[in-house]
């Protein structure tokens, strides 16, 4: 009997043995997966952090560009609302080449805009189509 329990308490032992190397074992792989994941984390983190840092920098400057968009569309209103008058100076035959298209004759031109008869002459050889041949 004593013999049976030495072998029954032997191979409890290297079974425990066994099983305690295994858990060893599986412990360090278990801690280089830690290890592996803490690092992943890391760089993760790094790399949210970047981002987030380049979002605000875009933010910063969409805000930036939308404060330039409304200057240059007020100064763009402002041109436009300062150019609808220099239109009329820079084209003061305008109505005058609206009547001759019209069919108005060179003395009609002179009594109704004040312009000189050669004048009338002129614009309506340059504009007056099948008149100006006539």
């Amino acid at each position: 009997m004593q013999i049976t329990g030495f072998w029954i308490l032997a191979a409890s032992t290297g079974l425990l043995a066994i099983a305690l190397l295994a858990m060893y074992f599986y412990c360090r792989k278990l801690k280089l997966t830690i290890r592996e994941l803490q690092e992943q984390v890391s760089r993760n983190s790094q790399d949210i952090a970047g981002l987030c840092s380049a979002a605000i920098k875009v933010d910063s400057d969409l805000q930036d560009y939308s404060q330039q968009l409304v200057k240059i569309s007020s100064s763009l209103e402002e041109f436009e609302t300062q150019e609808q008058p220099a239109n009329d100076v820079s084209q003061p035959y305008h109505s005058v080449i609206a009547r001759i298209r019209q069919g108005a004759t060179a003395s009609q031109l002179v009594q109704e805009t004040g312009i000189s008869k050669e004048e009338a002459v002129l614009l309506i050889r340059l504009h007056g189509g099948e008149q100006a041949s006539n």
